[in-house]
């Protein structure tokens, strides 16, 4: 059964593909994207001998404020998401595969989403250095800028940089109200409380991608991680969508890889379906869609074309979604 071949596809065995290889992977879970991505980024750079540097982002204070040393760990912790489109950690080693995290050059498409190579980076002279071990640095600061170069943009010729290039420099953002604990019913993340702004650059490697980020994207070789967003026991389940999206984005069976083995229940046993409000909108459109099309048809029936677009046939590509007995929406089953 198909679950029993999902569960043979886990992955560790050293003969499985790796970042090093174009191996991408998919998360409902940023904690989990940000440490893939810092594990990918040493992986692909060892692989090619790239020295790798890591940059710590700066975070600006209240007045008179200063951060704890545990305070600073967990703001480091904290990498980019929708709210904080810059990482705490930068991680860098030349040539690697980033993704722009905030609209900044439209009309050169380094827009939020948008693929890059990054092909070089300018240090902050300025921030103060330690070597961690002979191929890595850390930079006690972000960077002044980072160089990307895309398909996109092969044909730009920009004063005083390579063709092909762009040059984006770190910016700095607020930090949203909501993250420090300053609004209605808001707890904050921890180590926030007293941190206004954050600098450093607005993208990110793009070895792992929230299963929201993949949509529309298919690779040769994906490793998946089947699981819920929550750490509650409670709301572990992985989501319909979150399943179906990170199923499809792998091109061929044999690409397809599993950083966990899911439980059964995930899939059968409940049945695994739409949460209420996203099947209440689907029959809702269903409805209106109907109601549509009888306005349509009395409005127009008496019209000489209507009479020829009604003798026509109609497409019976395949069934409409329905409701079951209990109200769900019947599903197509994974094949």
């Amino acid at each position: 059964m198909d679950y029993e071949r999902l569960c043979c596809r886990l992955y560790g065995q050293s003969s499985q593909p790796s970042f090093a290889d174009g191996l991408r992977a998919i998360t409902p879970l940023n904690q989990d994207r940000w440490d893939l991505n810092m594990a990918a980024v040493v992986q692909w750079g060892r692989a090619r001998g790239k020295h790798i540097s890591i940059f710590a982002a700066k975070h600006d204070t209240e007045p008179g404020k200063r951060l704890s040393a545990e305070d600073l760990c967990d703001v480091l912790r904290f990498g980019d998401d929708s709210h904080l489109p810059i990482p705490s950690l930068f991680f860098y080693a030349q040539g690697m595969p980033v993704v722009v995290t905030r609209n900044q050059l439209i009309g050169l498409k380094v827009v939020n989403g948008g693929s890059f190579s990054a092909v070089d980076i300018l240090p902050d002279l300025t921030a103060a250095t330690i070597a961690l071990a002979s191929d890595v640095t850390l930079h006690l600061g972000p960077p002044a800028g980072i160089l990307l170069q895309s398909d996109d943009i092969a044909d730009f010729a920009i004063p005083g940089l390579p063709k092909g290039t762009v040059l984006i420099k770190s910016k700095t953002v607020a930090i949203p109200d909501s993250m420090r604990g300053k609004g209605p019913r808001s707890r904050g993340k921890l180590g926030f409380g007293g941190v206004t702004h954050r600098t450093g650059p607005l993208c990110t490697p793009a070895f792992t991608m929230t299963d929201q980020k993949s949509q529309g994207k298919q690779f040769s070789q994906v490793l998946l991680n089947l699981k819920g967003v929550y750490g509650s026991s409670a709301a572990t389940k992985p989501s319909f969508m979150s399943l179906y999206v990170q199923l499809s984005r792998a091109e061929r069976w044999e690409g397809l890889y599993l950083f966990r083995k899911s439980a059964r229940a995930d899939f059968i046993e409940p049945k695994n379906m739409l949460d209420r409000d996203m099947r209440n909108a689907v029959l809702r459109l269903e409805r209106i869609g109907e109601e549509t099309r009888r306005r349509f048809e009395r409005d127009h029936r008496r019209e000489s074309w209507f009479q020829d677009w009604d003798s026509m046939p109609e497409s019976t590509g395949g069934a409409d979604p329905s409701e079951d007995e209990e109200g769900h929406l019947s599903m197509v089953p994974l094949t």
